[in-house]
């Protein structure tokens, strides 16, 4: 409050921007895992 910042919605912002990060990385590290997963299956045929 004595900044001028409304500090519920800076709260609310930075948990909304902390969200959208922690999905984009698990998606990326998620398809990454799969490829490593399944590359060393696919090539003992």
């Amino acid at each position: 409050m004595t900044l001028g910042t409304d500090s519920d919605r800076f709260r609310k912002q930075l948990f909304l921007v902390t969200s959208l990060l922690t999905g984009v990385m698990v998606a990326v590290s998620g398809a990454i895992g799969f490829v490593g997963l399944m590359m060393p299956h696919k090539c003992l045929r």
